[in-house]
This record gives C-alpha cells, sequence and structure tokens, in this order.
C-alpha cells in the first residue's frame, strides 16, 4: 500500500505485470536448478525436432546479426556465434543472462550480448537482426505483441524460427495437466488457430510438426535394442503428421517466418 495514497490498497493488480512477474520468478528457478526436470525423459522424444531447428537455425545465422528470443542461459547463442556476425540474446529471467554472460566470458564469445529484457517489449533498435529465433518461448508470451515485437525487429528479408509445443494431442494435455509444477501457468501450447495471428503480421507462415507417437515411446529409449524401434515410430509419425487431420496432434513444432 502506498501510505501517500490510502486508496491503493484497493486497486486491483495490473495481470500483465503480474503474468509476466510469475513467468520471471519460474524461470529464475529454473535456470538456477542444476537437477534435471522430471520431463527429461520425454524430451528424447524432441531430439530429431530439436536438431532440425538447430541446424536450421545456425545455417541461416551465418554471417548474420542474430537474436536469441528467450535465450535462458545461452544454449545455443554460442553455437550460432561461432557462424554469425553477432548474436544478441535476451531473457526475461536474471538468472539466465547472467550464466548467458558467465559462460561467453569462459569461452571469449566477444560477438555475442546478453541483456534481461521483456521480450514483448525489448529496447533494440528497429529492422536490426537478420535472424530471430528462440526455443520454447513464445508459448510463455502474448502472441500479437510478440509477432509484432518480432516483425517490427527483423530486416527486410529476414527469417525467424522457432521450436514450439503444440496443444492439440489429448494425451499430451492430459500429461501437462498432472504435471502443473513443471509449467508456468500461463503458458499455452500454440494451436492452429494461431496461424491466423501469425499471418497478420508475416507474408510468410510455415508450420512442421513433430512426436505424435515418439512422445510416448521415448521413455524406453535406454532399454537395450528399443532405439532401431523408436527410429520406426519416428518414422511412422512423419507419415501421420503429414496427413491433415492429424498434423495438428504433434507434441511439437518447427514454426518458421518470413
Amino acid at each position: 500500500m502506498d501510505p501517500n495514497n490510502p486508496t491503493s490498497a484497493h486497486l486491483p493488480e495490473d495481470p500483465d505485470k503480474a503474468r509476466k512477474q510469475r513467468e520471471r520468478d519460474f524461470h529464475n528457478r529454473e535456470f538456477a536448478s542444476t537437477g534435471r526436470k522430471a520431463a527429461d525423459i520425454a524430451y528424447g522424444a524432441a531430439a530429431t525436432p530439436n536438431r532440425i531447428f538447430v541446424e536450421t537455425a545456425s545455417q541461416l545465422a551465418r554471417g548474420a546479426r542474430v537474436l536469441e528470443y528467450g535465450c535462458g542461459p545461452g544454449t545455443y547463442s554460442f553455437q550460432y556465434a561461432r557462424l554469425a556476425a553477432r548474436v544478441v540474446g535476451i531473457d526475461i529471467s536474471d538468472t539466465a543472462v547472467d550464466r548467458a554472460r558467465a559462460r561467453a566470458v569462459e569461452l571469449g564469445a566477444t560477438n555475442t550480448e546478453f541483456h534481461r529484457m521483456d521480450c514483448e517489449n525489448p529496447d533494440l533498435p528497429p529492422a536490426s537482426f537478420d535472424l530471430i529465433c528462440g526455443r520454447a518461448i513464445l508459448h510463455h508470451l502474448d502472441l500479437d505483441r510478440s509477432f509484432s515485437t518480432i516483425r517490427r525487429l527483423l530486416k527486410p528479408g529476414g527469417s525467424a524460427l522457432f521450436l514450439e509445443p503444440l496443444g492439440h494431442n489429448p494425451a499430451v494435455n492430459l500429461f501437462r495437466r498432472l504435471t502443473p509444477s513443471m509449467r508456468t501457468v500461463d503458458e499455452h501450447p500454440l494451436l492452429r488457430r494461431d496461424l491466423a495471428t501469425a499471418r497478420r503480421y508475416f507474408d510468410q507462415v510455415d508450420v512442421e510438426p513433430f512426436a505424435m507417437l515418439t512422445v510416448f515411446a521415448a521413455p524406453l529409449l535406454k532399454v537395450p535394442g528399443f532405439s532401431p524401434v523408436f527410429r520406426a515410430i519416428e518414422f511412422a509419425d512423419r507419415g501421420l503428421l503429414r496427413l491433415p487431420g492429424v498434423r495438428w496432434q504433434g507434441w511439437t513444432s518447427i514454426w518458421s517466418f518470413k
């Protein structure tokens, strides 16, 4: 309560500010932890889309100015930095930015910089990046604001690339409901209708879904002899997820914008 304004105790909390504070607090705790998440086994299902995402982003980063949007502790920034002219990483988490800066010093990555910023409203000049990329960030944000920001920050002819969860698979959504401590209350896996939002800001929007069946097979990856079976399931996934009525049932996806 503001002592100079007794009525301040009755003012409603700004829901947008509260949402961002929850995200900041959650990710500060996550990035400060040295333990593995309980979901790490399931994340084995995302190995292929994650590899495709990083390889594609790395190709686009060659000689470019890159913004890693929601950089975390700089997981991929340093890989891009080996190819890019400059890499800027932004994140709402103080812990993530501190760790990324320390890692940059350790690696001598002089063409990187990291800042704690709100990804929906970063203090960065317009048309300043050839590539904007991020992993599991958009579903924590207001999409209208973040798409508008990405559009503003991209140079003409620039590209954006994101690896994001999808929210249509009933079994995956049940798992999410049963494990609320593993995620923030405000996150929202992307949906088919979010295509329309993206298309308001970008001329070209492409979505490639992954991991419909493999997400359930991933816990068996360490079972001796299971790897060939997993690859067969992954192959079946690729075929099934090309079907119009099935493709949105993937667990994760790569979104690209131009």
